[in-house]
């Protein structure tokens, strides 16, 4: 065994995570979660939205009911408003976006360990049985049989490296563009690469329906708000960002028959939401917010609209540091996010903006 995997097992160990845990009694350590598979399954869909897979999933959430205090979203707000402590070593489960596997897979292994969590539904998806934009893209990249084409007088690279660069600059393009472009950059896409549209029973296999959003109240699941369309919040105008809140909102009410009283921000990072997003949300009756800036979240001076989540490891062994160590790996992780991605992504990513300028109105 080589000595890097050595210390992160050594710095892994129960005995360090509850030292460190003894130097944040107070913190809370929120986890996010969009998608998990079976061991060696291949999805024609993005791939980057899946973390562990569900063997790790188990005994990550085996971990955390050892180790951690999960705390439920009634917990959270109980906290929070009364300010009270969090409990020592507090953890919380959260997963975004609405697909089937959080439901199917994920679901049973938290019941089956007692550990609550919060599901964040994007309701559009969903209704409309429609994949969401991101795994549009990876399919028609991954399907398309042609070697050479262009769009809009501009050559596509279509080599294997290029399509994963194409598909990350048009990934970052249409996080800052609006639905009516992405949805016609799509179609044309689909004409010049050759590609049909996702076969309905991919699309079915994907995503929850309506009354398994429900039905996810018997695992001890929360279920709160992601939007309808999965739009960049901060891109919106204020009556937009209250109108994609409040119909997402009215929707997951009238799916669960519940109060939804928690949010997250769709790709979650600082600008992606904005003061307005926030204010919304309060007037609307959310209590909470959540955001993915990672960190800790500690009652002195916490901001309950902006709530931090680390995103979940894909392995076991790095999983009690991200826990322990948050604001240390995350610095970690920064660093190497932006040593990934090459000025190639970027100068990519800009001349979407010459081909297909973002509208004035977002």
């Amino acid at each position: 065994m080589g000595m890097k995997r050595l210390v992160k097992r050594a710095l892994a160990g129960p005995v360090l995570g509850r030292i460190a845990a003894a130097w944040r009694p107070n913190a809370l350590v929120a986890l996010g979660y969009h998608r998990i598979r079976v061991r060696g399954e291949i999805s024609p869909l993005a791939e980057s939205l899946f973390g562990p897979d569900t063997e790790t999933f188990s005994n990550q959430i085996a971990w955390l009911s050892q180790n951690t205090s999960p705390i439920s979203e009634a917990d959270l707000l109980d906290c929070i408003e009364r300010r009270r402590p969090f409990p020592k070593r507090a953890s919380l489960v959260t997963f975004d976006d609405g697909y089937l596997d959080n439901f199917t897979q994920a679901a049973p292994i938290l019941k089956r360990y007692g550990v609550p969590a919060i599901y964040f539904v994007s309701t559009g998806a969903l209704n409309r049985r429609e994949l969401f934009w991101w795994d549009e893209l990876a399919w028609i990249l991954r399907e398309t049989g042609v070697a050479n084409a262009t769009l809009r007088g501009s050559a596509l690279d279509l080599s294997t490296g290029g399509r994963q660069r194409l598909l990350n600059s048009l990934t970052e393009y249409f996080k800052r563009t609006d639905a009516s472009t992405r949805k016609l950059l799509i179609q044309e896409l689909r004409q010049v690469l050759k590609v049909d549209s996702v076969p309905h029973e991919i699309t079915e296999s994907t995503l929850m329906t309506q009354e398994q959003v429900r039905t996810l109240i018997d695992y001890g699941i929360s279920v709160g708000c992601h939007t309808v369309s999965h739009p960049c919040l901060a891109r919106l105008c204020p009556e937009a960002q209250e109108k994609e809140l409040q119909q997402s909102k009215t929707e997951l009410e009238s799916w669960t028959r519940r109060p939804c009283v928690s949010v997250s921000y769709p790709f979650g990072e600082a600008e992606h939401f904005n003061a307005s997003t926030k204010v919304i949300a309060q007037k609307l009756g959310f209590r909470v917010g959540f955001s993915l800036i990672r960190g800790a979240n500690r009652l002195d001076g916490l901001d309950p609209w902006a709530l931090c989540r680390i995103l979940a490891p894909s392995d076991l062994d790095s999983f009690p540091l991200w826990f322990s160590f948050p604001r240390f790996m995350s610095i970690r992780q920064d660093r190497l996010d932006r040593k990934a991605k090459s000025p190639i992504d970027s100068d990519a990513t800009l001349r979407w903006d010459s081909i297909v300028p973002v509208s004035a109105s977002t």
